[in-house]
């Protein structure tokens, strides 16, 4: 008889300092410059008649009060495409897309069908950055361009059953005993 694991007993990354800490690898898509970079968008660091918009240059959610962490940050200038913008959550199991699933950001509503090439360029990108990683990677989109990422589930969605099975292998807690082995064998057991 399996034991019943409930989300909240899941090591599922709470705010947006812990994925930086426990993702080196992947923090990068914090810092928008680097975000529109990998995607060939136009932005700057001062202002263009044909770069109208604005974001922060590091986007860290800091709705969290963790004592000792404030938040500095410069902007940068983009366009936007003015486009339904969308949160797409991807589930990714050591590099693969298990699921990816489209919402309405507005209303969070889940969608059935996306406009345009929103779900190509999600998979090209996670082909390209992602190799190896596992977690849910939370994508906000401006017609096909990817403008915010975070290495975490949006809050305010509530999981489904097909969620919550891909939530219990991607974010399950290891207890390892790492007694009597030997640095090669330890490593061996991690990497597995």
């Amino acid at each position: 008889m399996q034991k019943k694991i409930d989300i909240n007993d899941l090591d599922i990354p709470k705010n947006d300092i812990e994925c930086w800490n426990r993702y080196p690898k992947h923090k990068w898509v914090y810092d928008k410059s680097r975000l529109f970079e990998a995607q060939n968008i136009e932005w700057s660091p001062f202002t263009r008649d044909h770069l109208p918009d604005h974001v922060y240059t590091f986007d860290i959610d800091t709705e969290t009060s963790i004592p000792g962490v404030y938040y500095l940050g410069g902007r940068i200038c983009y366009k936007k495409l003015n486009e339904r913008e969308l949160i797409n959550q991807v589930y990714i199991l050591k590099g693969e897309i298990k699921l990816l699933q489209h919402f309405d950001a507005r209303s969070k509503l889940q969608l059935d069908t996306t406009i345009g090439d929103v779900e190509l360029r999600i998979n090209a990108f996670v082909t390209l950055y992602f190799q190896k990683f596992s977690g849910v990677v939370t994508f906000e989109t401006d017609g096909n361009q990817i403008i915010r990422a975070k290495l975490r589930p949006e809050p305010g969605i509530i999981p489904n059953s097909e969620n919550v099975k891909l939530y219990k292998r991607i974010y399950k807690k290891v207890e390892l005993d790492i007694s009597g082995h030997t640095d090669r064998s330890l490593h061996e057991i991690i990497a597995s």
